[in-house]
Order: structure tokens, then sequence, then C-alpha cells
């Protein structure tokens, strides 16, 4: 009988081929698309056109706003089972060929308080033409680089827009109101503002279904380290 410890290395390596030869992997099963598939892949990232609605950054920020809060259409309430966060989920609602006959639309424009979305108060008729030059335009799911300068960090001209565009349709009522500066400073005091706005997940992610983009993060850091000023 051969000693073990006489055996060679090929005869070693032609065992261990042997032996992985035997393991049986399950197959990769690859999920057929369904009819109702939509291709989600962002479009790259341009420079901002102001005769395009983009949707990262004007349409996005419309639904997380006035469409989302408690009791309407988040991941946990599922109000009418939509859950608008997110781009193929609102695209379902829309109709390229004719956007004034898709469901978004006649929900935005009813005055049936049954039928009317959002149902607390209409969006502006700015907040509307945006979303319906989005559905014209092919409704998108693209983006563009709009050249932030974070190098300026006044309340008036940067600070409250960004909040007003992407927090007010949450925070315009309950108990964390930041309609004015005086709300939003209580927020910036219990560090609430800055903790929120800088977690990337969970219930305290704020806005909840997208980030701030780095530039408006980099403002309110700045406007919160200088005192928050009314200015």
């Amino acid at each position: 009988m051969k000693n073990l410890f006489n055996i060679s290395l090929i005869e070693i390596f032609g065992l261990f081929l042997l032996l992985n030869s035997c393991e049986h992997k399950p197959k990769e099963l690859i999920k057929p698309a369904g009819k109702d598939s939509i291709v989600i892949n962002p479009d790259p990232v341009t420079n901002c056109d102001s005769s395009i609605a983009y949707f990262k950054n004007d349409i996005l920020p419309i639904f997380t706003s006035n469409c989302t809060g408690t009791g309407c259409h988040n991941a946990v309430d599922r109000a009418e089972g939509l859950v608008l966060t997110n781009y193929k989920n609102i695209l379902k609602l829309t109709d390229t060929q004719d956007p004034k006959g898709s469901d978004l639309w006649k929900v935005l424009v009813s005055t049936d308080p049954n039928k009317m979305m959002p149902r607390a108060q209409r969006l502006s008729a700015s907040d509307r033409n945006k979303i319906l030059k989005w559905m014209n335009q092919g409704a998108k799911n693209d983006s563009c680089n709009s050249g932030c300068d974070s190098t300026k960090f006044t309340y008036a001209a940067d600070i409250a827009p960004i909040i007003n565009k992407n927090c007010m349709g949450c925070h315009s009522t309950g108990a964390t109101k930041i309609g004015t500066y005086n709300e939003i400073k209580v927020q910036v005091d219990n560090t609430n503002l800055w903790t929120d706005i800088n977690t990337l997940s969970g219930p305290r992610k704020m806005p909840p279904s997208f980030s701030l983009s780095v530039c408006d993060k980099k403002k309110i850091q700045k406007w919160i380290a200088a005192g928050a000023p009314n200015n």
C-alpha cells in the first residue's frame, strides 16, 4: 500500500478536481421580464435646461412633499395601494401619448373632493404645469446638474427655497411645522433638521424617498454653523 505521505502533488490536485466536480450548484434563475416591466435606468445627468422638467430635480420633490406624508402614498401606508416614492410607480399613472387623459392628470385637476389629489390642498398651478410638461416631454427618468454653489447660504435666497421645495408638503402642518424661519430655527436648535437630512436610511431619513443634493446639504450645514441667521 502506498504511504499517504508519498502521494505526489499531481495526485493531490487530481483528487481535488474529482471532489469539486461532485458539488452540485443550483443554476441561477433568470426571471423573464413581465408584460408590465418598465425600464427605470435614469438618463445621464446633464446641465440643466430651463425648458425641460427633470424627474429627479423637479417632479420627484413635488410628489415627496405633497403625496407621501403620513396616511398617504408612502411605503408604509400605501393609500389606495399606491406608493409614489419612485419613478417606476409614478410612471404607471402617466400616459405620454395623452398626458391630460392620464390617471395622474385627472386627479391633479379634479374639483371633486373625493377624487382630487392631494386631498388636503391642491398642487399649485406651477407644480401641475411642471408635471404636465414632464409628461409631454416623455416622462423621462432624468436629472440635471444645476451648478449649485455651496458658498452661498443665506436664509432667504438659499435655505428657505430648499426647504420649501423638498419639505413643505409634509411639514406645513403637524408637530414639526417648518413653514417659517422661527419654526425652522426650532428644528435647528434641537438638531433634528441636520440629523434628518443627513440620515441615509430609516424612519428619520428626510426627505424619505430621496436625499438632498450634496450641495444643498453643504449650504444647510454652513448656514447652521454660522448660527442659522435670518438673513
